[in-house]
Order: C-alpha cells, then structure tokens, then sequence
C-alpha cells in the first residue's frame, strides 16, 4: 500500500504543477496579452479535487493530516489505539459511502457525456480519479484501524 500511496503523491504532484502551469497562462494571458480564459478555474478546481483525493491516503499514512492531537495525546495509551481505531472505522464507513455515491454519478456521468462547463472537457476522468484515491483513502482507514486494534488489544488487561 506504501508503494500505491507514494505513486499517488508523484501524481499529486504533477496535478499541483497543472494547476499552476493553468493559473499563470490565466495570469499572462489577462494581464499581458489582455485574452482571459474562461476556462481556468474551472480546470484548476478540478485538478484541484483529484489532487486533494490521490494524496489523502498518503496524508493518512504518513499521520500528517490534521487531528485533535491535544486530547488524544492526553488519553493513556490503551485509549489513545481504541479511538484511534474507532474513529478510523468511522472514516473507513463515512469514505466508502462517498465512493458508493461517486460510483455512481460517474455511471451517469458516463451516459451522459457529461463536460464541464467552459473548457468542454469530460467530467468522468476527473470523477474516476477522485474516486480512486477516496478507494485508497477508505484502505488506508482499514488499515489504521487494525493497527490500532492490535495496539489497543495488546495492551488491555484482558490480553494477559
């Protein structure tokens, strides 16, 4: 899952420097070549999307996203891994809801033709692509919550 997650953050990468790359052709083109387009925020959001979603698997793994450290960190160890764990299966449930519903807006998505608005660019691979790093994301909730099982069940008086 490592070697899928950091692939993902090369990717997330690539996508941050699309993003980029649109913002300053809208820059250069409105402020020097007086040609705006109407199409940048709309395929920098976009981009956007499908980076926050590839790179939150790797963001989980890692445990470099934001939490509420200062009352975890309070909690005894035992404590810390049971919530730790529930509050993984909570995402892991909540996640896996969001791919259920995504799954399905990219069906109609697809028997629509759907495309966005100004660029006339199809919506589905945008869709999919979210939808894959949410997969990863609701995986790598899987996989924090076992490990904060074991911990919490290693430590429990009832283990001994």
């Amino acid at each position: 899952m490592k070697t899928i997650n950091n692939l993902m953050l090369k990717v997330t990468y690539l996508l941050i420097i699309g993003i980029v790359v649109v913002i300053m052709w809208e820059v250069i083109g409105r402020s020097f070549l007086h040609a705006p387009t109407s199409w940048y925020l709309e395929v920098a959001s976009l981009l956007g999307a499908c980076s926050a979603t590839l790179a939150a698997a790797y963001v989980l793994q890692e445990e470099a996203h934001l939490g509420v450290d200062f009352i975890i960190d309070r909690l005894p160890a035992k404590w810390r891994d049971a919530m730790l764990s529930i509050t993984s299966i909570f995402g892991l449930i909540i996640t896996l809801v969001i791919v259920i519903m995504l799954t399905k807006e990219i069906g109609w998505s697809l028997k629509q033709h759907r495309v966005t608005d100004n660029a006339i660019l199809p919506i589905s691979p945008f869709q999919i692509a979210s939808t894959l790093g949410l997969v990863l994301l609701a995986v790598q909730f899987g996989i924090r919550a076992r490990k904060h099982f074991v911990l919490w069940r290693k430590t429990s008086p009832q283990s001994n």
